[in-house]
Parts: C-alpha cells; sequence; structure tokens
C-alpha cells in the first residue's frame, strides 16, 4: 500500500470519536439498566477494585484498541493489515459482548464463561497484533493486563455467588 492510501489524522479522528461514543454509550447502558447497582450487591473479595472504577477502567481500553487499529491500517504489513483490522474489530465486538452479557444477563457463572472466552480471544489478538504493528501491540498490553485482573475478579465472583442470577 503506497503512503496515499494510509489512513491519516481524519481517519484516526474518527475512530477516537467512535470509540469515545461506543466508551460512552456503554457505561451508560451499564447505569441506566442497574447493572452497576447490581454487581456492587454481589459478594467480591477485598482486592477488587469499585464496580463504578471497574466499567470506567472497563471503557477506558476502548480508545487504545481504536488506536492500534489505525496503527495497524498505517505502518502493518500488507497481508497483515486486513487481518489485524479484522482481529482488532472482533476485540472490540468481544469487549462489548461480554460486557453486555455479563450486566444484561446478570448471570456470574455464565459471566466467568464469557469472561474466559474473550480473554483467550484478546490473548490471541495481542500476540498477532504486535507482529503487524509494534506501537499497536504495545497498546493491547493494558487491554490484555485489565482482561487478565477481570478473569481473576470474574472466577472470584463465580466462586462466592454459587446460584445467584438476575436480581438480588
Amino acid at each position: 500500500m503506497d503512503e496515499t492510501k494510509r489512513p491519516g489524522v481524519i481517519r484516526f479522528l474518527i475512530y477516537l470519536i467512535a470509540a469515545a461514543g461506543l466508551a460512552g454509550g456503554l457505561a451508560g447502558w451499564v447505569q441506566s439498566t442497574g447493572g452497576g447497582d447490581w454487581a456492587s450487591g454481589l459478594d467480591a473479595p477485598n482486592w477488587t477494585v469499585g464496580t463504578d472504577l471497574s466499567v470506567l477502567i472497563g471503557v477506558l481500553m476502548i480508545p487504545p484498541i481504536a488506536i492500534a487499529l489505525w496503527l495497524c491500517q498505517r505502518s502493518g504489513r500488507d497481508g497483515m493489515r486486513f487481518l489485524c483490522s479484522l482481529l482488532i474489530a472482533g476485540a472490540l465486538v468481544v469487549i462489548i459482548g461480554h460486557t453486555l452479557f455479563f450486566f444484561g444477563a446478570r448471570d456470574v457463572a455464565l459471566g466467568f464463561v464469557a469472561q474466559l472466552g474473550s480473554w483467550v480471544y484478546i490473548l490471541f489478538v495481542t500476540g498477532i497484533v504486535g507482529r503487524c504493528s509494534r506501537a499497536a501491540g504495545y497498546l493491547f498490553w493494558p487491554v490484555f493486563a485489565w482482561h487478565t485482573f477481570n478473569l481473576t475478579v470474574s472466577f472470584e465472583l463465580m466462586r462466592l455467588n454459587v446460584g445467584v442470577i438476575g436480581g438480588l
């Protein structure tokens, strides 16, 4: 791909605006449906962060993913550009899907299974994206670390709240 066909600053700004809208809409949905109240009513280990902070950090993981998408499209090798773009778009779908699934279904066991699946996918994407663009790969490390922490929290929530489905 020559320099004239690579995404420029305008596409970068569009990705950031879309990521901010997506993150804000997701956080708003969690709070407006009572998902945050439901999650804060669960038995949780002492070492977890609060539900509001957890949702905030989770939505703050979306803009680095949008930046990684732009970096891969801009600097990735030709054969890897399209693959990485699809994988990164899939990562957004997985993150959004897990959030909708956990707070929508309000089932801690199914939430753990969804978190485990998204963790495996994010691990795979982190490795592949790093081969396309080193900077984009570095942006995925905080996302992967946050998913690893959430996987641990999700397991503990499942263990401590056996049989909790729906509202408390």
